[in-house]
């Protein structure tokens, strides 16, 4: 605890607990723990610093929903003084998306425009064997029955 203990019970003067710990020692420590569980935390969730704004990048604004552009780097660490079509605002790091001149963000701008169709899982027919398929009893809820069981495979069919 770094102090001498003031107690009523009876202790030997000789206890060797008694002993201030070597504090930079322990600071130094500590510091080493908590550095080293920082890093496991960020390596485990893929954490990254975000690059740093410049003086007239066009951003994003997340939580305004609207564009922006970098007018001032503040004070505090990893804000922006950001200027928008409605005036001036104050925002961290975390809250803007830097974009290109057109608007578009940098994260979208390597993704494809279309989406790339992906192929339809095809299963293996079994021959000699055709489902059957149930006629639903109520126009509503349509009844769900086993077609066949062959190869310790169980289809089912609507």
């Amino acid at each position: 605890m770094g102090r001498k203990l003031n107690t009523t019970l009876p202790s030997l003067r000789t206890n060797p607990h008694s002993q201030s710990p070597n504090l930079p020692l322990l600071y130094d420590k500590e510091q080493w723990y908590r550095d080293n569980q920082s890093n496991a935390y960020n390596r485990r969730h893929a954490a990254r610093q975000a690059p740093e704004l410049h003086l007239g990048d066009s951003v994003y604004i997340k939580d305004l929903g609207r564009p922006g552009s970098v007018a001032a780097q503040h004070h505090n660490p990893w804000s922006y003084i950001v200027l928008t079509d409605q005036g001036t605002v104050r925002r961290n790091r975390s809250h803007l998306v830097a974009t290109d001149a057109s608007g578009q963000s940098q994260s979208d701008s390597m993704t494809p425009k279309t989406p790339t169709p992906v192929p339809r899982a095809v299963s293996p027919a079994v021959s000699g064997s055709t489902p059957t398929v149930a006629e639903p009893s109520s126009p509503g809820r349509p009844q769900v029955t086993r077609s066949f069981h062959q190869r310790n495979l169980t289809f089912r069919s609507l």
